[in-house]
C-alpha cells in the first residue's frame, strides 16, 4: 500500500494496515526473515561505539517546580484515526479528562515504547504513520519550543525543550533499526515534534528526580537484552549513577509477564534481563513499576509486597497507541502473573545462578505457585473484557469484508486466496491437490499460533487439525462430483471456496480467541479495532509515581483542516463526528519507601 505524505491527505486516507491482505502477509513474512537472519549474524546493538551515558535529569525537579511530568506511549502509526487522536491528546497543552479532577499539562518527558509504525520499519513508514501524525497534532499553545538545530550534545536542559526517549520493538527492527536510530540514537536534534533525544543507543537510562530513575530496554528480535547491555546497564551500579534505594520503571518492548512461567526457566542460562532484574534488587534498586506495549490495550496488575524490598509493585501493559485494538479477555492478560526470585545451583559460573522469573500460570495453578502472585488484571482492563469479548465475536464474518482501501489490501483478499487453494485441491491432478491443501493446513496452523509455530500447544493443534480435517474432507467431496467443465463453472467454484473458506478461517479465530483466550494477535488483526485507544500519563513527585491511564473510547473516522495549513492541531474532527474526549481509564499512586 503506498504510502501518502502531506497535508493533503487526512488522516482517515491513511489507512490501517490490512494485515490478512496477501501482498502484505509475503511482505511481513519476507522481512521477518531477512531481519532475523541478518541480527544472527550481526547485532546492530553490539557495533555502538559511543559510551553508554545515563542521562542525569535530576535537576529538571526544582523547589518552585517539584513535579516532573511523564508520558508512555507504544504501538502507534497504524490507522491515521486513531495516531492521530492519541497524538493530539499527548501534545495537548493541557488534557481535561473526565474523572481527572484536574487539567494534566503537557508531558516534559516523552517516552515511546516502540512499534511506532507500521507494518515495518522504513523512512517512508515513518514518515507518513508517525512523524507528520505527530507533527500535526502540535499545541499552537504548548509551553515547549523546538531544540535549535545548532546546540550541542550534553547541552544543558532547558525549560522550554521537550525530552524524548524511545525504545524499538520488533516491526522497529525489520529495517535493522536504521529508521528507528536516525530519529532517536543518531541525532540529538533529529528527534520528534521538535523534541531532544539524548540517547546514544537502543536503549537508555534516565536518573530522574526524587530517588526514581528510568531504563529502557532493547530486546531486538531475540526476546533479550545482549551482553553489552546488560554489562552497560549493570555498570550504573558500580559507577554511582543508579545508587542504592533508587527507584526503578523498567520499560520493556514487549510484557514478559504475559508469557507463561514455564517458558522463562531455561536451566542454568538465564535470560540476561532475568540477572539485570536481580542484579537491580540485590542491589537495593527496586522495580516499581514495569511498563511495557506490544498488545495493544492497556492492562495493569498489582504485587500489594514484592520480596526482597517489600515493596508493591506493578504490571502495566499500555500498547493503545494507535494500532489496531488487542483483547484484554485473553488468556496473556487473564491468568494470574507469578514473581520468583530464583536460584540455580547446577549454573557453570556463579552470576549465571540467581535469576527473576516473571510470567502467568492456569488459575488452577496459583495457589500452588512458588513466588508471589499478582492480583487479576481483569479490574484494570481498557478495553473492559467484556467489550473484548464483544468484539472478537466479529470474527465470524471479518475475513469476509472488503475494506476500504484496494481489494487486494483488505480481509477479503485472504478468503479469495484460501478459495483459490481449496479450489484448485478439487480440480487439480492429485499432487497439486496435496500442495493445496497442506498450504490450508499451513495457514490454520499459522492462525491457530499466532503466526508462531514452535508454541503450538495441545489446543492449537487440535484446532488447526481439526480445520484442516474439514477443509480437505470439503476437498474430497467435491472432487466426487460431476462438475461440468469450463470456466464459469470454475470461477463459481472459486467464489463458492472463497466465501467457505472466510467463514470457516473466521469461525476458526472465533472459538480461539473469542471462546479460549488464545491466538489474541491473529483474532485481533482481522478486526479493525480503531477505538479505545490513550496512553499513561504520570507525575513525579516528592510524593511518589502518580498514574493516569487515559482512554478515548471512540475515534473519529473523518476529519476536516482547522483554520489554516500554519494552525495546529491542524486538524479536527469532521461535523457530525464524535469529538476528542477522553476520561480517567486508570488512577494509581506507587509511593516511595517512607511514604508508605
Amino acid at each position: 500500500m503506498p504510502e501518502k505524505f502531506g497535508l493533503q491527505h487526512p488522516p482517515h486516507q491513511r489507512l490501517p494496515v490490512a494485515w490478512y491482505a496477501l501482498p502484505g502477509l509475503w511482505q511481513l513474512l519476507r522481512e521477518q526473515v531477512w531481519s532475523t537472519k541478518l541480527l544472527r549474524n550481526l547485532d546492530r546493538r553490539e557495533t555502538f561505539a559511543t559510551p553508554f551515558e545515563c542521562s542525569n535529569l535530576r535537576g529538571l525537579a526544582t523547589p518552585a517546580e517539584p513535579d516532573l511530568w511523564i508520558d508512555f506511549v507504544a504501538d502507534t502509526g497504524d490507522g491515521g484515526n486513531a495516531t492521530t487522536a492519541v497524538a493530539q491528546g499527548l501534545l495537548a497543552r493541557a488534557l481535561l479528562a473526565d474523572g481527572a479532577g484536574q487539567p494534566l499539562p503537557e508531558a516534559r518527558l516523552l517516552v515511546l515504547g516502540g512499534d511506532l509504525a507500521y507494518p515495518a520499519a522504513s523512512p517512508e513508514t515513518y514518515q507518513s504513520r508517525l512523524v507528520e501524525m505527530f507533527e500535526l497534532a502540535r499545541d499552537s499553545q504548548s509551553r515547549f519550543a523546538d531544540v535549535p538545530r545548532g546546540l550541542a550534545h550534553g547541552s544543558p536542559w532547558q525549560p522550554q525543550h521537550k525530552l524524548l526517549a524511545a525504545i524499538p520493538q520488533n516491526h522497529d527492527w525489520f529495517d535493522s533499526a536504521s529508521t528507528f536510530c536516525r530519529y532517536f540514537v543518531s541525532d540529538e536534534k533529529a528527534g520528534l515534534v521538535g523534541a531532544r533525544a539524548p540517547q546514544r543507543r537502543t536503549y537508555f537510562a534516565m536518573a530522574l528526580p526524587h530517588g526514581w530513575a528510568m531504563l529502557g530496554l532493547d530486546f531486538a528480535l531475540t526476546g533479550d537484552i545482549d551482553r553489552q547491555q546488560f554489562e552497560a546497564l549493570a555498570a550504573l551500579l558500580d559507577n554511582g549513577a543508579l545508587p542504592s534505594g533508587t527507584q526503578i520503571i523498567l520499560v520493556l518492548p514487549e510484557p514478559v509477564w504475559t508469557q507463561p512461567l514455564a517458558r522463562q526457566q531455561r536451566p542454568a542460562y538465564p535470560l540476561r534481563w532475568q540477572r539485570l532484574e536481580h542484579l537491580l534488587a540485590l542491589r537495593g534498586c527496586p522495580v516499581r513499576l514495569r511498563l511495557a506495549g506490544d498488545l495493544h490495550c492497556y492492562a495493569r496488575e498489582h504485587l500489594a509486597s514484592a520480596a526482597p524490598a517489600a515493596l508493591s509493585a506493578d504490571l502495566v501493559v499500555c500498547g493503545s497507541g494507535g494500532a489496531f485494538g488487542h483483547g484484554t479477555h485473553g488468556q496473556a492478560l487473564q491468568q494470574p502473573k507469578v514473581l520468583q526470585w530464583a536460584s540455580d545451583p547446577a549454573a557453570a559460573q556463579p552470576e549465571l545462578r540467581s535469576r527473576v522469573l516473571l510470567g502467568r500460570v492456569p488459575r488452577t495453578q496459583a495457589a500452588a505457585a512458588q513466588g508471589q502472585v499478582f492480583s487479576a488484571a481483569a479490574e484494570h482492563a481498557y478495553p473492559d473484557t467484556d467489550t473484548s469479548f464483544r468484539a472478537a465475536l466479529r470474527n465470524a464474518w471479518a475475513l469476509l469484508l472488503p475494506g476500504p482501501g484496494a481489494l487486494a489490501q483488505s480481509n477479503l483478499a485472504f478468503a479469495l486466496g484460501m478459495g483459490a487453494l481449496l479450489a484448485t485441491a478439487v480440480l487439480a491432478p492429485p499432487a497439486w491437490a496435496g500442495a493445496a491443501l497442506l498450504g490450508l493446513a499451513l495457514a490454520a496452523l499459522m492462525l491457530a499460533t499466532d503466526n508462531d509455530p514452535s508454541q503450538t500447544g495441545p489446543v492449537e493443534a487440535a484446532a488447526a487439525l481439526v480445520l484442516a480435517t474439514a477443509l480437505g474432507g470439503l476437498a474430497w467431496w467435491a472432487r466426487g462430483l460431476a462438475l461440468p467443465p469450463g470456466l464459469p463453472v470454475q470461477l463459481a467454484l472459486w467464489l463458492a471456496a472463497s466465501v467457505l473458506c472466510g467463514a470457516l478461517f473466521g469461525l476458526h479465530l472465533l472459538v480461539l480467541g473469542a471462546l479460549l483466550g488464545r491466538a489474541m494477535n491473529n483474532s485481533a488483526s482481522a478486526l479493525d479495532l480503531q477505538d479505545h485507544k490513550g496512553f499513561l500519563r504520570m507525575r513525579l513527585g516528592p510524593d511518589g509515581l502518580e498514574c493516569w491511564m487515559l482512554g478515548c473510547d471512540q475515534v473519529p473516522r473523518r476529519w476536516v483542516p482547522a483554520a489554516g495549513p500554519e494552525a495546529r492541531p491542524y486538524w479536527q474532527p469532521a461535523p457530525g463526528e464524535p469529538p476528542l474526549r477522553w476520561r480517567v481509564v486508570d488512577h494509581f499512586h506507587i509511593r516511595p519507601p517512607g511514604a508508605l
